[in-house]
């Protein structure tokens, strides 16, 4: 279950004080879906997810937060907690507004930051996340991968973990596409996503292997 006894900044300090806040994802929470900020209120308009790591590195839990206890997180992190959180950049898989060009060119600079593959990954993952609940194995593998990704952002990651990644994403029940047909109903703003150098990977791999890949995306 996710953390939700953060209301007030003493008790934010106490969960800083016992985990390490690893974030993940900073996106729009699209229509549909509910989720419970880490101050016990339900989350509207933005969100972040941190995982919540012990000191052996292990992930013992998830926290979400809004705008606001992020930002509330962020500052008592500089002087609590094993390291002060970095915040990230807002995702959103919605359409922009022709009145919000800034939004589109952040978004666009973000993705040219990256090598074409991790920016892919990245989408999916963040798709995935923002789609619905991902299971303690789905984070991990996806936090993995997030924290590679931004550490060497120009650097592709190697064709194993997208194979790994890809089957990740279905470990839910459904494939990326049928996630995002369902969100569509109640988001008809959805952007299309595709997703041709994960594609590439995912063939290459077959052929290397000899196995059929199934793509989830």
């Amino acid at each position: 279950m996710a953390i939700t006894n953060g209301c007030g900044d003493q008790n934010k300090i106490h969960i800083l004080d016992k985990y390490h806040l690893y974030p993940v994802i900073h996106a729009v929470l699209l229509h549909g879906r509910s989720i419970t900020c880490c101050c016990g209120q339900p989350i509207v308009g933005e969100f972040y997810q941190f995982d919540a790591i012990d000191q052996g590195g292990n992930v013992l839990n998830v926290l979400f937060a809004s705008a606001t206890c992020a930002r509330t997180l962020l500052r008592l992190s500089q002087i609590h907690g094993p390291q002060p959180i970095v915040l990230l950049p807002l995702f959103s898989p919605l359409q922009y507004r022709a009145d919000d060009m800034r939004g589109e060119l952040e978004a666009e600079e973000n993705r040219l930051s990256k090598h074409p593959l991790n920016a892919e990954i990245e989408e999916a993952i963040y798709l995935t996340l923002t789609c619905g609940d991902a299971s303690p194995l789905q984070r991990r593998v996806f936090a993995q991968a997030l924290n590679r990704i931004r550490l060497n952002p120009t650097w592709p990651i190697m064709d194993w973990e997208v194979k790994s990644i890809n089957s990740t994403i279905s470990k839910g029940g459904k494939c990326l596409p049928a996630m995002l047909d369902d969100q569509r109903r109640e988001n008809p703003d959805l952007k299309h996503y595709t997703f041709p150098e994960i594609s590439a990977v995912l063939k290459r791999e077959a052929a290397r292997t000899g196995l059929r890949i199934h793509c989830n995306l």
